[in-house]
């Protein structure tokens, strides 16, 4: 039961820090320690105090962190659903209503007034 609580919360760790945070190798290096932290967190909640080994589960919980955010991280970069470029750098995205508030662009028309024949 607790690798499974392990799986899902360095996965949703990973997800989160994928998604929010733009450079692959830094959202990887963070995601690890983070899901490693909160797993203790829970497991010492669950125990009701702190595992007397905590320190070498924090070692070992922040390895497979990575390997979890390195997996989950290639997936997000090459699936169709990505939220980083894969060139590396960060492009600008449009605004979902910025057509909204362009004005029409007017048809050409002769300097004469008379409409121009194609």
């Amino acid at each position: 039961m607790g690798i499974l609580v392990f799986l899902i919360v360095a996965t949703t760790v990973a997800l989160v820090s994928h998604r929010w945070i733009r450079p692959f190798l830094l959202a990887l290096l963070i995601s690890g320690p983070v899901a490693a932290c909160v797993f203790q967190i829970i497991v010492t909640m669950q125990l009701g105090h702190l595992d007397p080994f905590f320190l070498i589960a924090l070692a070992t919980t922040t390895l497979f962190g990575w390997a979890i955010a390195l997996f989950v991280g290639l997936v997000m970069r090459y699936a169709a659903f990505d939220p980083v470029p894969k060139e590396g750098g960060t492009t600008p995205q449009a605004h979902p209503y910025s057509k909204l508030r362009c004005r029409p662009v007017p048809p050409p028309a002769s300097r004469t007034g008379a409409p121009l024949r194609s």
